[in-house]
């Protein structure tokens, strides 16, 4: 059996490819629970030139979850036994997952968790929930569905749904919401996809982008300097298990006694390539950390002044980006370093230097050999290529048909000698 149902929110997507407005489908497992989830939209896709460049958008009027039964039937006991309360708990469970994600990896700080506070003697509210959320059910995996509330035999009558148009704009208060990238909505994808968790430094850096939609100057710098304390306490740990340090030296470095500031003016340059530091802007994440320590100890007011505030903005915008680079970008590099040690380890490599940028899926691999010959170069690369495999989470990354280039270098003597003179590049 399977339950289908709809939160009624809106999304705006823009992407640069028109076909990607029609790939909104997420299938995911969640609690032993194999769901499926599609923006829902009953308009065009619009097409937006601006000088060379096009761009194209469509409004998504909600969300469809689709919910298959698991192995015990347990959907279908519900059904049976008009178990209306274990319906929209478990409903919530699922909405709660899908909203959470949403709003941490999509940033879309205007949805939230939602709680159904249902009375259990209350059969009308129970049928106002069930039409708010538009809930059917279909014994086959097809487009058969059937409300619910119909199938067990209830009447609905106009001045019913009444309440349930309340309900909804009580608890999906979310209409002109935001535009989100399609590049996003792939993160959404894949943190669903592969059940990856909501970190506090996410949950913290979200809320400071909904305080400063709320115009709370306080309040975001507060959240968005304890997202980043706790980015760069993970991120540099993780750096330092990479270079093999024993964890007791490494709680020997990093911990209360070592203020944020100091990880971010001098740690940060130490663990972070030069290319990556410089789209860093280190003096105005440096000058927030200082304000939120004022704020803190010393109950420093945010100045009223706009040009003053605007300096704000900008510093918490700059913290944001380091954010994200710790979130996923440096940490990434991190995990494929550790993943490459054996390739390196197994073929006497020299060095092994990573190229990449934010956001780009585009993974260069720079191999130093000491040795040189086809036979050679076919052996790492395709090691390196089982390496990445592996990684579960960055899996659909590393295709190495369309995001993996690996070129291989030698010293100019040894080059010349296995190339008659000619420097060459072998990529692949």
């Amino acid at each position: 059996m399977f339950l289908e149902f709809n939160l009624p929110i809106r999304i705006n997507l823009f992407s640069s490819e028109k076909e990607n407005l029609n790939n909104t489908f997420i299938n995911f497992n969640y609690k032993k629970y194999n769901c499926f989830l599609k923006l829902k939209s009953e308009k065009d896709i619009i097409e937006n030139k601006e000088k060379e460049m096009i761009t194209y958008t469509r409004d998504y009027h909600g969300i469809s979850i689709m919910i298959e039964d698991n192995s015990k039937g347990t959907i279908e006991n519900f059904v049976k036994e008009q178990s209306m309360a274990q319906i929209l708990k478990l409903i919530n469970l699922i909405s709660n997952r899908c909203l959470l994600v949403f709003r941490n990896y999509g940033n879309l700080t205007k949805v939230k968790e939602f709680s159904l506070q249902l009375d259990s003697k209350d059969t009308e509210q129970f049928k106002s929930f069930f039409m708010m959320l538009d809930i059917k059910i279909s014994k086959k995996n097809n487009n058969e569905y059937e409300k619910i509330l119909k199938y067990w035999g209830f009447k609905i009558d106009i001045i019913e749904e009444l309440p349930s148009r309340w309900l909804q704009n009580s608890y999906f208060n979310v209409y002109n919401e935001e535009y989100l990238g399609y590049k996003i909505w792939l993160e959404i994808k894949k943190a669903l996809e592969n059940n990856l968790e909501i970190t506090e430094e996410r949950y913290f850096s979200v809320n400071s982008l909904e305080h400063i939609y709320n115009n709370n100057i306080r309040l975001a710098v507060i959240e968005t300097v304890i997202s980043l304390e706790i980015a760069v306490n993970k991120y540099l740990k993780d750096y330092l298990k990479f270079k093999n340090i024993p964890n007791d030296r490494i709680d020997n470095l990093i911990n209360s006694k070592t203020g944020i500031h100091s990880m971010v003016s001098v740690l940060l340059d130490l663990s972070i390539e030069e290319e990556v530091m410089e789209i860093i802007k280190i003096d105005e994440v440096l000058e927030l950390i200082t304000l939120r320590n004022k704020i803190i100890h010393e109950n420093k007011q945010i100045p009223k002044e706009s040009s003053k505030q605007e300096e704000i903005f900008s510093q918490i915008a700059s913290t944001h980006v380091l954010c994200k680079l710790l979130f996923g970008f440096c940490s990434k590099r991190i995990n494929i370093k550790a993943l490459l040690k054996n390739t390196q380890r197994s073929y006497d490599i020299k060095n092994i230097e990573i190229k990449c940028l934010p956001d780009n899926p585009i993974i260069v691999l720079i191999v130093y050999l000491k040795e040189y010959s086809n036979e050679l170069i076919n052996k790492i690369n395709l090691s390196i290529i089982s390496s990445l495999k592996d990684f579960r989470e960055y899996e659909r990354l590393y295709n190495e048909k369309e995001h993996l280039c690996i070129n291989y270098r030698v010293n100019k003597k040894l080059m010349a000698k296995f190339s008659k003179g000619k420097l060459v590049s072998l990529n692949q």
